[in-house]
């Protein structure tokens, strides 16, 4: 668990939006796409909990594209099955579906740029 989702679960969104944007700084946009995967799952779940369940979608989306070059598993299965079954709950499953796929269509520093962005 990172301190991104520590800040999440105590429901301080805009510091756990911050330690992501930090992170992101630090290893770069081309650093490990391990950690670019979680970063973005991360900001996914920022976007969910603040109630933006298409931009969440997205993120996902864009993360679900980086997870089989891993090699391994980075972010707990069960961990992505919440994360996607919360979007889901919150969206049109047709709503779901396409924004999920916008994500996975965006190159990986259209991911970056849009996970970084604080609005809709």
């Amino acid at each position: 668990m990172s301190l991104a989702d520590v800040q999440i679960r105590r429901g301080d969104l805009d510091r756990a939006q911050e330690l992501e944007e930090d992170a992101l700084a630090l290893f770069g946009e081309s650093g490990p796409k391990g950690d670019l995967t979680l970063a973005l799952a991360s900001f996914a779940e920022i976007a969910i909990a603040r109630g933006q369940a298409r931009r969440g979608a997205r993120l996902l989306g864009a993360a679900d594209v980086l997870r089989p070059s891993q090699g391994m598993l980075v972010l707990d299965e069960g961990e992505w099955e919440r994360l996607l079954a919360k979007c889901r709950a919150a969206l049109a499953e047709d709503a779901f579906t396409a924004a999920f796929e916008e994500g996975r269509a965006m190159s990986l520093d259209e991911a970056v740029a849009y996970a970084k962005r604080r609005e809709e």
